[in-house]
């Protein structure tokens, strides 16, 4: 692994609302920032059976599906999602 400064908006971006900040082959784990726009559904509840999950939510709110129970996480909060774990993820703010 070598030493990386990313400037605000850096990052590979794969998608409009997603940018790479760190990639999954250049460490022991991955980084990404991503936008969800207001109403944005997320993605379906998934699985990573190999990795771990982190959030950190910046802005607005996030309503995360841990456990078959919803919690809406303002900013500040910190998600962890252990591999295995079924999971989504949406912005029910407008």
């Amino acid at each position: 692994m070598s030493s990386q400064v990313l400037v605000p908006g850096g990052g590979r971006r794969p998608a409009p609302t997603l940018a790479m900040k760190v990639e999954p082959d250049a460490a022991a784990f991955a980084v990404f920032e991503s936008e969800l726009a207001p109403g944005a559904p997320g993605p379906a509840p998934h699985r990573h059976l190999a990795d771990d999950e982190a959030f950190y939510v910046l802005d607005g709110s996030v309503a995360f599906l841990l456990d078959g129970e919803v919690t809406t996480c303002g900013p500040g909060s910190c998600v962890l999602v252990p591999r295995g774990a079924a999971h989504g993820f949406s912005n029910p703010s407008t």
